[in-house]
């Protein structure tokens, strides 16, 4: 079903401000607020998606579009049900809250507390000590993956995106080995070590140093010790992992990762 609102005033020789409408606004919902509305179909000859189409469905399969608007936006007011919605109405200016994403903390998941993030202690580690250092951040993805696995043979809306969920796993579990590779190379070879710890101590200088620049420039008159602590110069879980999955693909220029055709990696 398709709604047009049409203007079929005529528009007067002056002011003809007074024959426009703005911003105008279309309602659609049943007399007595049932939520009759249900998910928009694609076209069939859409069901057939890339792999990474099918992955976006089923990350987003609770999102459900009801309407399309036409040159406005479209806003659904959801029943308890996430599937249905019992008032649709046009949005001249759209809005939506994007959540913060914070990492967890140590106290949510344990192995991340026991996990060495602070840019100064790497920049000071010695070959050797590495895998103990970040062994808990591999540690507690696999836990995570594991909790996936399990969640995507129990939620019954999953079952159609079978094919897509192993996928995911799949690239998840490759994605745990490439991390643990870095760890092993940086306890295996000097060169890449040395990279490493380089490469942390330009971070935690760049993290401490922009810290004591803005308040400088905001009149204060910092102390640099007292801001070149572990709580401002530390990483992200995702940043180091992300960090140390590539290290084997940089320090070798035959590694697969770099040089494998088409299943090289970025």
């Amino acid at each position: 079903m398709t709604l047009f609102l049409v203007n079929a005033q005529q528009e007067p020789a002056i002011n003809k401000d007074e024959a426009w409408l703005f911003p105008p606004e279309l309602v659609v919902q049943a007399p007595d607020g049932a939520p009759i509305f249900i998910k928009r179909h694609l076209p069939s000859g859409l069901n057939n998606q890339e792999a990474e189409d099918r992955a976006m469905q089923m990350m987003y399969r609770r999102t459900v579009e009801f309407a399309v608007g036409h040159g406005t936006a479209v806003h659904a007011d959801l029943s308890p049900d996430w599937k249905r919605a019992s008032r649709i109405r046009t949005v001249i200016m759209p809005d939506y809250e994007v959540e913060r994403m914070e990492p967890p903390t140590g106290e949510a998941i344990p192995q991340l507390g026991e996990t060495v993030l602070d840019m100064k202690r790497l920049a000071e580690m010695e070959m050797g000590d590495f895998g103990a250092a970040l062994r808990p951040l591999t540690d507690a993805y696999a836990d995570w993956l594991d909790e996936q696995a399990n969640r995507a043979a129990a939620l019954p809306d999953l079952k159609e995106y079978a094919d897509a969920a192993d996928m995911a796993l799949a690239n998840g579990k490759q994605t745990l080995r490439r991390i643990r590779a870095g760890i092993a190379l940086l306890d295996s070879d000097p060169q890449a070590a040395q990279a490493f710890r380089s490469a942390n101590r330009a971070m935690q200088q760049q993290r401490v140093r922009s810290i004591y620049a803005g308040q400088v420039r905001q009149g204060q008159k910092p102390d640099l010790a007292a801001i070149d602590q572990p709580q401002n110069r530390s990483w992200r879980p995702f940043q180091l992992a992300f960090v140390l999955l590539n290290l084997p693909g940089l320090a070798d220029p035959t590694h697969p990762d770099r040089s494998d055709g088409s299943n090289a990696l970025a």
